[in-house]
C-alpha cells in the first residue's frame, strides 16, 4: 500500500496551487504541483514582475499613469466643454424661438452671444495645422487679431454677467429633469416646466402690455445671443489653430494665430460685459443639469432638500462613482477569481472522468470482450452444426416427396403423356416450318407485298360487303 501523504503537506500544495491561479493567468493542477515543483517556484517568482492579465508590472503602472493623467485631462476638458456645450444649447433655443415665431425682448443679446461663441471657436481652429511644428494658423490669424476686432470685446463682462445666471438656471433645470427621471419623473420636473411655462407666459403678457418695451427687449437679448454665439465661433477657431500632425511645426491653420483672431474679433471691448451676462445664466444651466443628474442617480426628495444641499451632492457625486466604480471592479475580480476556481475544479473533474474512463475500458478490454470472443466461437460452431443438421433433414424431406409423387403407374401414365406431348410438339414444329416458308415465299415478292395484301384485304371486304347488300335486297324483294 501507498504512504499516505500528511494533511499540511497537501494543504500546502493546494495552497500554492490557488496562489498561482490567482497571481497568473495559468490553469495548473494538483498534480502539475508535485510532478514540476521547480516550475512552480518560477512561476512564483515570475509572479512578481507579472500581474494577473500577464502584463509586466512596470507596463501596467506606466498604463496606470497614463490613464489617471488621461482622467485628469478628460476632467478639465469636460469642466471646459460643458459650458460651450450650454451656451450652444442656449444659442439653439432662442434660434427656435425666433423660428417658431416667438421673439423675446433677448434677441440682440443671444446675437451678440452667439457672435463671441463664433469668434471663441474661431480661435480654437486657428492652430489646425498638419505639421505640429509650425507656427502657422488658419489664415495667419492669431487670437490677439480676434480680439483685436472683437465688436464685442467691450460689452463682454456685461454679456456674461448676463448670460452666466441664465445658463445656470437651464444647467439647474436639467439636473433636477435627471434627477427625477429616475423615480418620479412626472412631479417636479412637470412643475418645473409648469413654473417655466408660467413664466414664459407671464412674459408674454408683459411683452403684450408694452409691445415698444417688448420689441426693445427682444432685440436687445436676440442680439446678445448672437454676439455670445460669435464670440463663442471665434473661440472655437482659436482652439483649432495648432492643429498640426507634426508637434515640432510651429505652423497654424491657414496660417493665422491666436492674436489675429483677437485682433479682428467684433465682439472684443465687450466682452467683459458678455461675460458678465452670460456667466450667471451658464451657472444655472450647469446647476440644473447635475441636480437632474443627482435625482436619477439617487431620486432625493427635492421637496425637502434645498438646491444648495443638492448641488453640494452633485460635487460629491463624482467621488461617489468612483468609489462605486472601484466596488464593481472589486467584484469583478473576485468574480474572476471565482471563475478561475471553477475552471480548476472543472479541469479536475474532466481528468477524473477520463480516468475512470480509461479503467472502464480496461475492463471492458481485458474481462469482457476476452469471454464474449469465446462465448461468439461456441456459439458460431453450434449454429453451423445446427445449419447442416438442418440441410440434410431438407434434402431427406425432398427426397421422400419424389418418392411419394413418382411410383410406379404414375412414372408410365407420365411417360404416355410424354409420347402424346412429343408428337404434337413434332407436328406443330412441322407446321410453324410451313408457315414460315410460306412467309419467306411473300416476302421475296418485294416491298410492294405489304400494299398488294391491304388492297386484297379490302377488295375482299368489299365484295363481302356486296353480297350482304345483295341477300338483303333479295329478302326485302320476297
Amino acid at each position: 500500500m501507498t504512504e499516505r501523504q500528511p494533511s499540511n503537506t497537501i494543504a500546502g500544495k493546494q495552497d500554492l496551487e490557488d496562489e498561482l491561479m490567482e497571481l497568473l493567468p495559468v490553469n495548473i493542477t494538483s498534480a502539475d504541483v508535485e510532478k514540476y515543483p521547480e516550475f512552480m517556484k518560477l512561476l512564483k517568482s515570475l509572479s512578481r514582475h507579472m500581474t494577473p492579465t500577464g502584463m509586466s508590472v512596470s507596463a501596467q503602472q506606466d498604463i496606470t499613469e497614463a490613464q489617471e493623467y488621461l482622467r485628469v485631462c478628460k476632467g478639465k476638458w469636460l469642466q471646459s466643454h460643458i459650458p460651450y456645450l450650454e451656451l450652444q444649447d442656449l444659442l439653439m433655443d432662442q434660434q427656435l424661438r425666433l423660428v417658431e415665431s416667438t421673439p423675446c425682448g433677448n434677441t440682440q443679446f443671444y446675437k451678440t452671444v452667439r457672435e463671441c461663441l463664433a469668434l471663441a471657436e474661431i480661435g480654437d481652429c486657428l492652430q489646425c495645422n498638419p505639421d505640429p511644428c509650425s507656427d502657422a494658423t488658419l489664415l495667419g490669424l492669431t487670437l490677439e487679431d480676434i480680439k483685436r476686432h472683437h465688436p464685442h470685446q467691450k460689452r463682454m463682462a456685461s454679456i456674461q454677467q448676463k448670460l452666466i445666471p441664465e445658463m445656470e438656471t437651464r444647467l439647474r433645470r436639467k439636473c433636477e429633469r435627471l434627477l427625477t427621471f429616475r423615480d418620479s419623473p412626472d412631479t417636479d420636473t412637470d412643475d418645473d416646466d409648469d413654473d417655466d411655462d408660467d413664466d414664459d407666459d407671464d412674459d408674454d403678457d408683459d411683452d403684450d402690455d408694452d409691445d415698444d418695451a417688448s420689441q426693445k427687449y427682444f432685440k436687445l437679448t436676440f442680439r446678445f445671443y448672437k454676439t455670445v454665439r460669435e464670440c463663442l465661433a471665434l473661440a472655437e477657431i482659436g482652439d483649432c489653430l495648432q492643429c498640426n500632425p507634426d508637434p515640432c511645426s510651429d505652423a497654424t491653420l491657414l496660417g493665422l494665430t491666436l492674436e489675429d483672431i483677437k485682433r479682428h474679433h467684433p465682439h472684443q471691448k465687450r466682452m467683459a460685459s458678455i461675460q458678465q451676462k452670460l456667466i450667471p445664466e451658464m451657472e444655472t444651466r450647469l446647476r440644473r443639469k447635475c441636480e437632474r443628474l443627482l435625482t436619477f442617480r439617487d431620486s432625493p426628495d427635492t421637496d425637502t432638500e434645498s438646491q444648495d444641499h443638492t448641488f453640494v451632492k452633485c460635487t460629491q457625486l463624482p467621488g461617489i462613482l468612483e468609489m462605486e466604480k472601484r466596488s464593481i471592479e472589486e467584484e469583478e475580480r473576485l468574480l474572476k477569481k471565482d471563475r478561475a476556481i471553477r475552471d480548476k475544479y472543472f479541469w479536475q473533474y474532466y481528468q477524473t472522468l477520463m480516468d475512470v474512463l480509461a479503467a472502464l475500458e480496461t475492463l471492458i478490454t481485458k474481462y469482457r470482450l476476452r469471454s464474449q470472443s469465446d462465448n461468439d466461437v461456441i456459439t458460431s460452431e453450434w449454429m453451423c452444426a445446427r445449419f447442416d443438421a438442418f440441410y440434410l433433414k431438407i434434402n431427406q424431406m425432398e427426397l421422400q416427396v419424389l418418392c411419394d409423387t413418382y411410383h410406379a403407374q404414375t412414372v408410365q401414365a407420365l411417360m404416355v403423356i410424354r409420347r402424346e406431348l412429343d408428337s404434337t410438339m413434332s407436328s406443330t414444329q412441322k407446321e410453324i416450318t410451313k408457315v414460315s416458308e410460306a412467309l419467306k415465299t411473300y416476302q421475296s415478292v418485294g416491298m410492294g407485298f405489304d400494299d398488294l395484301v391491304q388492297e386484297f384485304t379490302q377488295l375482299r371486304d368489299e365484295i363481302e360487303n356486296k353480297k350482304w347488300a345483295l341477300r338483303e335486297l333479295r329478302v326485302s324483294q320476297n
